[in-house]
């Protein structure tokens, strides 16, 4: 194993901040390097950066406070130079965050340096005791991955990064902590099995990024989903299992986003080109100016505009779901296939690309619009004779309609009925 020595390798800082938040709320700080000799090595940082090692090979020393054993007092961990570093304490099944002298609490385990130039993997399991566990990795532009967590994380919440230390953090292993999940800079990704389906709620802060785009098979399931970062697809579909948070972010990408249970709200104008699937029971509510104008929507629960600014925008809508618009403009992006559900409300739909098919009577009365190029297909028991005004600057098609139709205000330069 490499070595790589200090000038300073003597003990750090001798006070622990009692919270995370102050901790994170720090800038970044000169780094400091502890030495790997054969004394006891004590991770004892008053802030967030550190100090760490600078090695690369196997470090397997077990916790303790004797010779060749290490411990945190405070914050501090590994950064890999001269090749990739696996960090396995030896001798423990489990590491028990605040216990047994690993990380205290309101201190951090630190991955990376400035001076790093490959990857840290910690293999080992912790236990975080009911606490908040604060784990960082200090960004190296030159490294897709700055650690990778190998282990499993239990019994707990977890804060992966800050806004200062904003590195690229991945896990491998589905994890088993039920609370809450905040990725507050940097990329958390999750690779092959990586899980987090059942973390309480999965928040990414503004300029954070949430990655799935590795998984293994296609679809990565999280509870709920919230805060103002960014979700990277892939073509993997993320699943929401319980939603009943807002996410105000962007989802971008080729996969899609299936809501199986719960209110899930999105806030923000998401650009994923997959399939959008609510099952029955569910809620996709969009909120502020919330869209998904490029994602066709499979509705069979419910899709509720009614907290928009002034209306949403999705690519295309089939299903016997309802539709919610509230005072909103719903706006189909590229229409195809048929609704067969319940539309209702003070606002109105746009038509303004593709065809669309209405089966079942709506009930919304705002305004209809089939723009230029586009086409509205009444057919079964398809109605909109509640609409205040249909405009028709496309097609009307009602040939296989089995109801009269009546309207209340018909407009437009229509291109046939």
């Amino acid at each position: 194993m490499k070595q790589f020595s200090s000038a300073n390798s003597r003990r750090f800082g001798s006070s622990a901040l009692a919270l995370a938040a102050a901790l994170v709320a720090q800038p970044v700080a000169a780094q400091s390097v502890l030495a790997v000799t054969g004394a006891n090595l004590n991770f004892n940082g008053s802030d967030i950066s550190g100090p760490v090692i600078e090695t690369s090979g196997t470090f397997t020393r077990m916790l303790g406070t004797g010779a060749g054993q290490v411990q945190w007092t405070g914050s501090g961990g590994f950064a890999a130079r001269g090749g990739t570093l696996t960090v396995n304490l030896s001798g423990t099944p489990q590491l028990e965050w605040g216990h047994d002298l690993f990380v205290p609490q309101g201190s951090a385990l630190v991955f990376g340096s400035q001076n790093s130039d490959s990857g840290v993997i910690f293999v080992d399991d912790i236990d975080l005791d009911g606490s908040t566990g604060l784990i960082v990795a200090r960004r190296n532009p030159q490294l897709a991955v700055d650690v990778t967590l190998t282990g499993n994380i239990s019994d707990g919440s977890m804060q992966f990064n800050s806004a200062s230390h904003a590195g690229n953090i991945t896990l491998s292993q589905r994890h088993f902590y039920t609370g809450s999940t905040l990725i507050a800079g940097g990329t958390l990704s999750l690779s092959t099995a990586g899980s987090l389906d059942r973390s309480s709620v999965v928040e990414v802060a503004e300029g954070a990024v949430l990655d799935v785009t590795a998984q293994t098979d296609n679809n990565t399931a999280i509870r709920t989903l919230a805060g103002e970062g960014r979700v990277t697809l892939g073509a993997t579909t993320l699943e929401i299992t319980a939603g009943s948070t807002g996410f105000d972010g962007v989802i971008s990408g080729t996969g899609g986003l299936d809501i199986l249970g719960g209110r899930q709200a999105l806030g923000g104008a998401s650009d994923f080109t997959g399939a959008t699937r609510v099952t029955s029971g569910a809620t996709l509510a969009m909120t502020g100016g919330g869209s998904i104008a490029r994602s066709a929507v499979q509705l069979n629960g419910t899709l509720d505009i009614s907290g928009t600014d002034e209306g949403s925008a999705i690519g295309a809508v089939t299903g016997p779901g309802s539709i919610v618009l509230g005072g909103g403009q719903l706006t189909i992006t590229a229409a195809s296939g048929n609704f067969s559900g319940s539309i209702t409300g003070s606002g109105g739909i746009t038509i303004a690309g593709g065809t669309q098919g209405i089966t079942r009577a709506t009930a919304f009365t705002g305004q209809a619009v089939v723009a230029q190029g586009a086409a509205l297909v009444l057919s079964g028991n398809g109605t909109m004779n509640q609409a205040s005004r249909v405009v028709v600057n496309g097609r009307l098609d009602i040939a296989a309609s089995r109801e009269a139709q009546t309207f209340r205000s018909l407009a437009g330069a229509s291109t046939g009925v």
